[in-house]
C-alpha cells in the first residue's frame, strides 16, 4: 500500500488524539481533578464549585517534552495537589523518550494549589500521598519513604529506609502512615 503524505497526516493526528486521564475526585467530594494530554502536551485541569463547576488548566505545561503526569493526590483540604511528572509512568522501565544526552531523568514529585500558580518540584520520587492533617507530604524514592512539608518548600527528610534487598511501596493504609509520622520522624524500619 503506498502512504501519501495526506495518509500520514492522518496517522499524525490520530496519535495525537487528546484525552484525560487519572480522574481523582477531592477528599470534600465537591472538586474534580484529572489529566488531560493535547498533542503529546500533558497538564492538570480542575472543575470545582468555587469556579461554577467550569474545567480550568492548573499547570502550564506547554510543549510536548516527553513527560507523564499522573498518580494525583488532593490535599486534605483540597487546595492542593501532588503529582508524578516523569518520562514513563506505566512501569520501572527507564525510558529516555527524547533521547537526550542526559540520558533517563528521574521520576519527581511536583505540589501546584489548585487555584493555579507555578508547581514546586518536591523531589525525586512517585507515590505521593498526603498526611490526613495536610501538613506533610510521602512519596516513594527507591529504597526510601520521605517526607516533606506539604508546602514544598523544605528537603525531603528519609522517614523509612528499606533493608538492602528489599523495595519499599507505598502503605495504602492511612493508620499505618499515622502511626509512623507519630512513631518518628526518620528511622531505619525492617520491612
Amino acid at each position: 500500500m503506498k502512504h501519501t503524505g495526506r495518509t500520514l497526516c492522518i496517522f499524525r493526528q490520530r496519535l495525537q488524539a487528546p484525552f484525560a486521564s487519572d480522574m481523582l475526585a477531592a477528599p470534600t467530594g465537591a472538586a474534580v481533578a484529572w489529566v488531560f494530554n493535547a498533542k503529546g502536551c500533558s497538564n492538570i485541569w480542575v472543575a470545582d464549585p468555587s469556579h461554577g463547576a467550569k474545567a480550568r488548566q492548573i499547570t502550564r505545561y506547554t510543549e510536548d517534552d516527553g513527560f507523564d503526569i499522573g498518580e494525583l493526590a488532593w490535599s486534605p483540604d483540597a487546595k492542593s495537589i501532588a503529582f508524578t511528572r516523569g518520562q514513563s509512568l506505566e512501569d520501572n522501565t527507564p525510558a529516555n523518550v527524547n533521547t537526550s544526552p542526559e540520558g533517563t531523568m528521574p521520576r519527581e514529585v511536583w505540589v501546584v494549589a489548585t487555584a493555579g500558580g507555578a508547581p514546586r518540584k518536591v523531589g525525586a520520587g512517585d507515590s505521593p500521598t498526603f498526611s490526613p492533617d495536610g501538613s506533610r507530604l510521602l512519596f516513594v524514592d527507591k529504597k526510601r519513604i520521605l517526607t516533606v512539608a506539604a508546602s514544598g518548600n523544605d528537603d525531603a527528610q528519609p522517614l523509612l529506609i528499606a533493608e538492602p534487598g528489599r523495595v519499599i511501596t507505598m502503605p495504602t493504609h492511612e493508620e499505618h502512615i499515622l502511626r509512623i509520622l507519630g512513631e518518628a520522624t526518620r528511622a531505619t524500619i525492617p520491612l
